[in-house]
């Protein structure tokens, strides 16, 4: 295990001119990291999921930048542009509590236009899974299992719910036609716990659910009309996910465990989940929501022997901007 300043020291020996991109921005977090949890010890995996914040933000910029409407929209979406401030920090509180924006479901990276910083601003909204990550690690009472269903109008659903002195809640569920189910009439989450006088049965209607549709979805994920054409999307999914954000969302977080990271990962959440995205022009969101945005990173989860290896291969320059001379956005 290596320290922070260890780190910095290793990275920065190369000399400004011969760092790579990542390790510019490696270096940018690590300053966030002292703010926020003093002198620690950064780990491999801590390393490496810098690394993928700094490929997915790349990914995202440029997936971005090929949607944009150059007439609606003059800011290209490159390094230059983004508050790397604010992304640092982010990028430390997130690393630091372990969320990896390339795993599935983990974290979504959005950039969104500030205008009072005339800069692009890095939303980091979390994946049910991601919410789930942070559940079971840092939560007083972790149930041994949490079972989330979507009910369709051919299933036979009964809810048992605790009753007297007896056993916590319970339920029969049973799927009549699998291959006709019929439609979507709701939903419900069960925490099992080892005690079985705590069993928890949480119960959803079908309008209940779709007041939890964020007010900014997209209708390709939720389904529902796009320049006038219908859009399918994925109700049925979507529907299980809201679910399952509200089944870990629900277990209560132990305070022996609450650090400073976490406390600014849960305040971003939530104000990403009140209003998306502040202060946004309504051109990039439309063009950033026209489809859901694919990222490949086979490369980012390459073991790092060491930090003088980690970074060894020379990422291609990103798209505008330069990263290897005095102007680079990362040496701001």
């Amino acid at each position: 295990m290596t320290t922070q300043a260890d780190t910095k020291s290793a990275l920065t020996k190369k000399g400004a001119e011969s760092l790579t991109p990542v390790e510019r921005f490696t270096n940018k977090v690590l300053e966030q990291f002292s703010a926020t949890a003093g002198e620690v010890n950064i780990t491999e995996k801590q390393r490496r999921l810098i690394r993928n914040y700094f490929l997915t933000v790349d990914n995202v910029l440029q997936t971005s930048e090929k949607k944009r409407n150059q007439q609606k929209n003059a800011v290209p979406f490159i390094w230059e542009n983004v508050d790397l401030k604010s992304l640092s920090i982010n990028v430390a509180n997130h690393s630091l509590v372990g969320l990896d924006p390339i795993q599935k479901n983990h974290l979504n990276l959005i950039p969104h236009f500030d205008n009072a910083s005339k800069k692009y601003h890095i939303t980091f909204m979390p994946g049910f899974k991601g919410i789930e990550f942070k559940a079971v690690k840092y939560g007083l009472d972790v149930p041994k299992a949490v079972i989330i269903e979507v009910v369709y109008s051919n299933d036979e659903f009964k809810p048992k719910k605790k009753s007297g002195g007896g056993s916590g809640d319970s339920y029969e569920f049973e799927i009549v036609k699998p291959f006709d189910r019929g439609e979507v009439v709701g939903g419900f989450y069960f925490h099992e716990f080892e005690d079985q006088s705590k069993n928890k049965l949480r119960i959803f209607s079908l309008d209940q659910i779709k007041k939890r549709i964020p007010k900014f979805a997209s209708p390709e994920f939720w389904g529902g009309e796009r320049n006038g054409q219908k859009v399918e999307g994925w109700f049925d999914e979507m529907c299980y996910k809201t679910i399952a954000r509200a089944a870990y969302d629900s277990i209560t977080i132990d305070p022996d465990k609450i650090d400073e990271a976490l406390i600014q990962t849960m305040f971003n959440e939530q104000q990403a989940l009140e209003e998306p995205l502040p202060k946004v022009e309504d051109v990039v969101h439309e063009e950033i929501n026209q489809e859901p945005i694919k990222i490949e990173m086979k490369e980012a989860v390459k073991e790092s022997p060491s930090v003088e290896g980690a970074f060894e291969e020379k990422p291609e320059p990103i798209k505008g901007t330069d990263l290897f001379n005095e102007k680079d956005p990362f040496d701001a």
